[in-house]
């Protein structure tokens, strides 16, 4: 085993719950995002918006995933609250019941992300 594995194994038991917990959070609401993205898509021009904020916060949920544990992880797990934030509410504005899983993730990972972004 590298120098390189060993400190990123090392690195990970050190991670507080809240970031463990962030980071899954993150990576579901960002597949969630991508898969309710593809289905929105059909809706028409109503779903427009939505699903390109949905495209930016599937991007933002993965980016803060790969930084976890990075200098950066807090500053981009504010961002990653707010995109979530915004995104679930542009879905709760639609009133699609087929969106509620989104809804869902982006809440979970919202509040994950304010409690790494507050640590």
């Amino acid at each position: 085993m590298n120098k390189a594995m060993l400190a990123l194994i090392a690195g990970m038991f050190l991670l507080a719950p809240a970031a463990i917990a962030g980071d899954e959070d993150c990576g579901q609401c960002s597949k969630i995002c991508q898969t309710t993205v593809k289905t929105i898509a059909k809706k028409g021009a109503k779903y427009a918006a939505t699903a390109k904020l949905m495209q930016t916060c599937a991007r933002v949920c993965q980016l803060s995933n790969d930084l976890h544990g990075s200098e950066f992880e807090g500053k981009v797990a504010a961002l990653c609250a707010d995109v979530c934030n915004k995104c679930a509410a542009a879905c709760e504005s639609l009133k699609d019941k087929s969106l509620q899983n989104c809804i869902d993730e982006c809440r979970k990972c919202e509040a994950s992300c304010k409690k790494v972004a507050s640590s």
